[in-house]
């Protein structure tokens, strides 16, 4: 058992108290209440049962009616009081189920950006949105265990003892086949849990194949359909075949379970009747234990299989996932408030590595950008292009060196001062299932839109809104067929893109390689649009094509991590240097 399991559980009860105080505080005095009245019906069954054997004969129907009511009325109050404890845990389970889910999400946007090169940390994120369910779910059964279930078994142990001291262990053997059961049950469907999660994400990835849109055309022109059907149902078979096996032994396991509860029920009879017959107990006593094993099983059944079997068994691993994820650091902003991105950028002997690997991206990097200046950074795939863009962008913090924006270091700027007023347009951008205007708008997200920045923005990207076919909805269209909107091509999703980047009010603009599926000679008009439009703005370009960066002030020619040229395009072309060998590589595609 980890212990920091437990840590995480305890959390969560002041979470849900924070949730909904009052509720909260209503469902503990229910549970202790509902504990309370367990006792209380088994106090009142042996009234009754007392009444009816004393009073049958002498016919004295008054306190036999007593009894009886006193018995309905608890067992009614005792039923009336759990309906509400569920509704009102159901509620609670609600809305702790919402705060935890912002938790995780508003730490998302507080973790330090490098690891979400983490694979890790990847899996962190995805497994703890199902876990979370399991905090909220496992926190409410550690109420109801200290406040409702333990204290009902202490309450009827005292009482039991307090009848014969021999009926004290009617619950120990109750519970042992129960404990015994679902321990060996849990930890089968652990290992089988263990076991079909690797096949799972098989099944999924080989549907996929087989129907998803994006690899429908690749599978039908190859002919490879067939080979994936056959893989997925070679591997639902075989998952299949565990999900038998676990199940069958489960069966077995509760079929003996049954009969080992069915012999201590036996035993439990034996010593009542003993009890009885030496009158140590009366009958209404009698009456009042045997009807309560049913209660005393079921209360039994919980704790074990749904309170701490679970735990003991390490079923709920995702409630670990969660705890690792709230345990990674945050990143540590400054306090600096003032709008210093509208001053130079400088980078002093900064480099970078991603986490979990030992190279360096970049390396030694001294580069210092004027305000307002138009730099386009070129290089073979791997340079360090992208992750140089993203320090600028202060998306990464650097490994070694520092940043500064002015004279002020990005690591002493507040998170709005830092990225407020930056913007930019990756390769990799995303394709958001909205319609057109709120994937240009996105950054605006909840404001007030300028349609006047909406529309310049889509014709210095060349979107045609105009285009009935493409956009039969004008800025209202759905880019998405899934849901009834429309399909873009690659370069078209490109320029809406480049809109959005364009759209965003900032002083510091990054292109990252945005026009990769979209002709030279388009590109180079773009880029001539997003010079005009970024004058007093300082603009990286990042290209792979080095006709673009002709445009720039200056060009940054990367090669291994380093910064190996730098000059404007003519005076690099005089140098027999790594851009005058790409660029003649590529002159044919930009002749003048």
């Amino acid at each position: 058992m980890k212990i920091k399991k437990f840590k995480v559980l305890f959390k969560t009860i002041p979470l849900a108290y924070r949730a909904s105080k009052k509720l909260f505080i209503i469902d503990v005095l229910l549970s202790i209440i509902s504990g309370f009245f367990g006792v209380v019906v088994v106090h009142a069954t042996t009234k009754l049962f007392n009444a009816v054997s004393a009073n049958i004969a002498a016919s004295q129907k008054n306190t036999i009616i007593l009894a009886l009511s006193l018995y309905f009325g608890v067992l009614i109050s005792k039923i009336f009081i759990d309906m509400i404890n569920d509704a009102i845990s159901f509620i609670i389970s609600e809305k702790s189920i919402i705060a935890l889910s912002e938790l995780i999400h508003k730490k998302a946007n507080d973790i330090e950006t490098t690891n979400f090169e983490n694979a890790k940390l990847i899996d962190s994120i995805e497994n703890a949105g199902g876990g979370l369910y399991y905090i909220d779910y496992c926190s409410k059964n550690i109420i109801n265990l200290f406040l409702r279930d333990i204290p009902y078994l202490l309450f009827v142990g005292c009482y039991l003892y307090s009848l014969k001291p021999v009926l004290f262990f009617i619950p120990i053997l109750i519970f042992i086949p129960v404990i015994v059961s679902e321990f060996l049950r849990t930890t089968m469907f652990v290992e089988l849990k263990n076991e079909q999660a690797p096949l799972e994400r098989k099944l999924s990835r080989y549907n996929s194949y087989m129907t998803e849109p994006e690899f429908f055309k690749e599978t039908r022109t190859l002919g490879c359909f067939l080979y994936f059907k056959n893989l997925y149902v070679n591997t639902l078979n075989l998952l299949n075949k565990k999900q038998w096996k676990t199940a069958r032994s489960s069966q077995t396991i509760e079929v003996l379970s049954r009969l080992i509860t069915l012999i201590g029920y036996y035993g439990v009879l034996f010593l009542l009747f003993t009890s009885l017959m030496k009158r140590a107990i009366s009958i209404g006593e009698f009456a009042a234990v045997f009807a309560s094993m049913q209660m005393l099983y079921d209360t039994a059944n919980h704790i074990f299989v749904e309170r701490i079997g679970p735990l003991l068994t390490d079923e709920f691993a995702e409630i670990n996932s969660v705890i690792d994820y709230f345990e990674i650091p945050n990143r540590v902003y400054g306090q600096y408030e003032s709008d210093s991105n509208n001053d130079d950028i400088d980078l002093k002997n900064v480099s970078f590595s991603y986490p979990g690997r030992n190279e360096m991206a970049i390396q030694g990097i001294n580069l210092h950008i004027k305000k307002g200046e138009t730099i386009a950074i070129v290089g073979l795939n791997g340079s360090g292009k992208t992750t140089l863009a993203k320090i600028i962008l202060g998306i990464y913090m650097p490994t070694q060196g520092n940043i500064y924006s002015g004279s002020i270091s990005y690591s002493d700027l507040s998170r709005e001062a830092l990225f407020d007023n930056k913007s930019a347009v990756f390769q990799n951008y995303y394709k958001y299932l909205f319609n057109l205007r709120e994937n240009v708008t996105i950054s605006d997200a909840g404001l007030k839109i300028e349609w006047i920045r909406v529309k310049n923005a889509c014709q210095n990207a060349n979107v045609p809104v105009d285009n009935i076919t493409l956009f039969p909805l004008g800025y209202e269209t759905l880019l998405s067929k899934r849901f009834g909107g429309v399909d873009l091509s690659g370069g078209e999703w490109q320029r809406v893109a480049i809109a959005r980047g364009l759209y965003r009010n900032s002083n510091i603009v990054v292109l990252d390689e945005p026009t990769a599926a979209i002709d030279p000679i388009e590109e180079g008009n773009i880029y001539r649009k997003f010079i005009d439009i970024s004058a007093g703005k300082t603009a990286v370009i990042i290209t792979h094509r080095l006709g673009s960066a002709r445009i720039a002030d200056r060009i940054i020619v990367m090669e291994g991590g380093a910064i190996v040229q730098t000059g404007t395009h003519d005076t690099l072309m005089k140098e027999n240097g790594l851009y005058k060998t790409m660029f003649e590589s590529q002159a044919q595609w930009y002749k003048d």
